[in-house]
């Protein structure tokens, strides 16, 4: 996050691609779905070319689990950030 906040782009992405790999090894479905939505806004933020589409299907995911976890403040965060549109 603190990547991201900087803009500094690489190591950002490669944070939050280890984040997912991990929390999906450990079945840590809440922090899967936030580190999708993280990784969802800082690729919004930086918005190379790519990044749109990446991120909105990385807010989808974040939203489905946000529903199958009941979530629901999670959820309309996801939703406010693009999830869905």
């Amino acid at each position: 996050m603190l990547a991201a906040a900087t803009r500094c782009w690489e190591p950002a992405i490669r944070h939050f691609e280890d984040a997912l790999a991990m929390n999906a090894r450990m079945d840590a479905r809440p922090w899967l779905g936030r580190t999708r939505h993280d990784y969802g806004r800082a690729l919004l933020a930086r918005a190379a070319p790519g990044d749109r589409d990446h991120a909105r299907e990385l807010l989808a995911q974040a939203l489905d689990a946000y529903h199958e976890l009941g979530m629901t403040t999670w959820a309309r965060r996801a939703c406010e950030d693009g999830a869905g549109g």
